[in-house]
Parts: structure tokens; sequence; C-alpha cells
């Protein structure tokens, strides 16, 4: 479980202070599917940033299976982190001179894992996407769908509880798009991971079991 206890996000100082969540309070459960959905501006990447560790709180608390986030060491959280949360974003952030396989590899090097185990384990997440044809195709030269079905594999290589997902469609033609969708739906059926993605296309919100609504840095 994914629990949010009043919590606040601020940016800037003075005149310029930006209230981004504004004591936000919610609970998402374990192997459900949630989208967070709301305008441009309205604070929905900034929660998925504080649920997820990669932000901080100015107040409040997140929980992730009852162990506070917002309160353990960066050393603690990152490896907390590392080993319970994928992450799939709009942009990639590819090494896109780096084959596939060496981009999934790379956060398995960071947890310390031999070269052979985290071969193995990138092969494996590889074959998960469909991807076992791209292995050693640099990802210059890969397409946007393809791109993003290597950042799904990053994100799910280390067998995390839950994977976020910021705008995962934000940058594929419809085809893609389903693609991408079905991958999370699968992850979410088959492996009972919590799925949670911040999304402005209806398709994506329409599969969710739970729909967040931010305006204004509130749940509404």
């Amino acid at each position: 479980m994914i629990k949010v206890s009043n919590v606040t996000k601020t940016y800037g100082k003075k005149e310029n202070k930006f209230t981004a969540l504004n004591d936000i309070s919610l609970e998402i459960e374990t192997a459900s599917i949630v989208g967070i959905v709301g305008k441009s501006g309205s604070g929905k990447s900034t929660l998925m940033h504080v649920m997820s560790g990669l932000d901080s709180v100015d107040k409040g608390k997140i929980e992730i299976d009852n162990v506070n986030i917002s309160v353990i060491k960066n050393k603690e959280l990152n490896k907390f982190r590392n080993e319970k949360i994928g992450f799939v974003f709009q942009f990639f952030y590819l090494q896109e001179k780096e084959t596939s396989l060496s981009n999934i590899m790379l956060p398995l090097e960071i947890s310390g894992i031999s070269f052979a185990k985290r071969r193995k384990m990138a092969l494996d997440a590889l074959e998960s996407v469909d991807m076992m044809d791209k292995v050693n195709e640099k990802v210059i030269n890969l397409s946007g769908g393809q791109k993003q079905r290597i950042c799904v594999a990053r994100a799910i290589v280390n067998n995390p509880d839950i994977i976020f997902a910021d705008e995962p469609t934000g940058n594929l033609d419809t085809e893609n798009s389903q693609n991408i969708i079905d991958l999370l739906i699968n992850l979410n059926k088959k492996s009972s991971k919590t799925v949670v993605i911040v999304t402005h296309d209806k398709d994506v919100s329409g599969i969710c079991s739970q729909l967040i609504h931010i305006q204004d840095g509130k749940v509404i």
C-alpha cells in the first residue's frame, strides 16, 4: 500500500513561492492500477515524484508498505527505491549510444549484481516486452515505441512491487500507445504489481481501477 498523509510541497521562496501540493491525503492499494489525472500544472507529476521518493515533501509523510520514506536517509532511500520501484518516463532517459541490453542492465549494475546474473535478468525483461530481436541494437536506432518498451523492461528488471509511469504514451502514436497500455495491464494482472500512471490520455485512464483527480495541488 502507498499512503499519503497531509502532504504539502512548495517550490521557490517568498514572492516566488508556489504550492504544488496542498495538504494531500490518499491511499493506493497493493496490486491496483491507478491513474493520476489533471491539467498541466495541476501537481500530478509532483505527486508522483513525492510518492516515489524522487522528491521530498515539506509537510506530511509518504508510506510505502508501512515504511515512511519521507524520513529515511538518502542512501537508504536509494536502496529502497531501487529494490521496490520501477520508473517509466515520457522522455525515455535512455543512453542512446548504448545497446538495449546495456540500458536495461544499468540499474542492476548500480545494485552490485554480478555481470552474468544481471545479463540474464535483462534478457528476461527484454523477452517480457517482446524485444529480443533488439538485444544488441543501439537505442539511437530504435523507434519511439521500441524505446518505450526498453523503458518498461528497465523498469521491471529488478522485479519491483510498484511501477510509476509518467505520461508513458505521451510521445507515441495510437498503435504504440496501445502496446504500452497492454504491457502495463499485464504487469498489473499477471505479476500483481501496483501500477501508478500520470496521464492525459483517456485510453490510459480508462484502464485504471482508481482515478485520482488533481486540481491546483489538491485532490478533487
